[in-house]
Parts: structure tokens; C-alpha cells; sequence
């Protein structure tokens, strides 16, 4: 709905333009808390990504181009790669000891040249199906 309001509303259609509209009022809407319900589902990542690829498809300079080369032309990440990226930086965070480490979530190392690993916090078997795809 807001993307049909911002097209509707501004009439220049200038790469300039159309990304500061998609960064500024349409991407913080789409990725805010994004990690606490980081889609896992095809079709809701694809559902995602369709706002974006609304938007981008309106901008003069890309019409013709499939998504991906829009995004590439943009100089823009997919909605999914900015949501990798953040749980990334985050979870580096927390292995520097520089963002509060989740419950059950650890780190360690078994041998040098393998790195740092990462144990993940156990599901509870008695939750709900919805709580269990975590």
C-alpha cells in the first residue's frame, strides 16, 4: 500500500528520487526487527522482495532489466542478503562481546584452523509447531 502511495503521490520516477523514497519510507518498514521473524518461507521472502522489485521496476533508467540486474545497476542488496548480512554482523557482535549474547547461544573452538564455531539454543519439543521453525 505504500509503495502505491509514494507512486502515486511523487510523479518523478529519476533514479535519484526513487531510491531515496525506497531507502527512506519503504525498506524500514520492510526490515524493521527483521531478524526476530526473518522469513524462512519461499513464497514470503518472494512476497518481500515483490515491494522491492515494485518499486525498482518504476524507475525510468530500468526499464527492460529483470530484477536482478536492477539491483545490480542500483548498486542495491535484496531485501534476503541484507537480512543474512545483519544476522552476520550480529552474530559477530556477540562473539566481541559488543552486543548482549542470546540465551543458549555459545561460542567455542575445537581446533585452531577450523575457526570459532557456534552452538545454537535448543527448541523445546513441547512448543508449538509456529515457535518450532525457528
Amino acid at each position: 500500500r505504500l509503495a502505491g502511495w509514494i507512486l502515486g503521490v511523487f510523479r518523478d520516477r529519476s533514479k535519484r528520487t526513487m531510491l531515496t523514497l525506497l531507502k527512506s519510507l519503504i525498506r524500514p518498514k520492510l526490515e524493521y526487527c527483521s531478524p526476530l521473524w526473518s522469513p524462512c518461507k519461499i513464497g514470503d521472502i518472494q512476497r518481500l522482495e515483490g515491494v522491492q522489485r515494485y518499486c525498482t521496476r518504476k524507475i525510468e533508467e530500468c526499464h527492460g532489466m529483470n530484477y536482478w540486474e536492477i539491483l545490480q545497476h542500483l548498486k542495491i542488496l535484496s531485501l534476503q542478503r541484507r537480512r543474512e548480512r545483519y544476522m552476520i554482523i550480529h552474530t559477530w557482535k556477540m562473539h566481541a562481546n559488543m552486543a548482549p549474547k542470546t540465551p543458549g547461544f555459545s561460542f567455542y573452538r575445537e581446533e585452531d584452523r577450523d575457526g570459532v564455531k557456534a552452538t545454537l539454543p535448543k527448541l523445546y519439543t513441547n512448543a508449538q509447531q509456529s515457535v518450532k521453525t525457528l
